[in-house]
């Protein structure tokens, strides 16, 4: 098995897979970029060394991150609380959503982990809340971008 960026030449060997049993043949790239895209091609090799010839380039891409959650709201949910909702991504391989709280200059905290496409944000009572922003983690433990920041208010936003 050869593997290549492109369908027509720099081919380079991947694997030799054995045939067993009458099982099926299967050789796998690992550690690829999510949505890479490369070309294989196999031959068959017998008992005698003697090479078939190449088959047709055949092109696989490498599983793509999941969609961010959608339509991130923030709802009061009682004193010093707030009941956080969102769209899941339309893929039907998500495990877990990561809630995140942006930090004060760069960059992002894990505030929690949930099953479901809610979550419950307590604030203590002298603090600000934090804007927030969800991920969602499919079942192959890829993560998608962020969602759309909110920073949940304790009054409803003007129509």
């Amino acid at each position: 098995v050869e593997v290549s960026k492109k369908a027509e030449n720099g081919f380079r060997a991947l694997a030799t897979v054995m045939l067993s049993d009458g099982g099926a043949l299967a050789a796998e790239e690992k550690e690829l970029e999510p949505g890479t895209v490369r070309y294989y091609r196999i031959r068959a090799l017998d008992n005698e060394r003697l090479e078939s010839e190449w088959c047709a380039p055949v092109a696989g891409r490498a599983k793509s991150l999941p969609d961010a959650p959608a339509a991130l709201q923030a709802h009061p949910d009682g004193a010093g609380a707030f009941r956080l909702t969102w769209q899941p991504p339309p893929q039907t391989d998500v495990v877990e959503y990561r809630v995140w709280a942006k930090k004060l200059l760069f960059g992002w905290d894990l505030l929690a982990t949930a099953k479901q496409p809610e979550y419950r944000l307590e604030v203590a009572p002298d603090a600000k809340p934090p804007t927030v922003a969800v991920t969602a983690v499919d079942q192959d433990k890829l993560e998608s971008e962020k969602s759309e920041a909110v920073k949940p208010s304790a009054t409803p936003p003007p129509n």
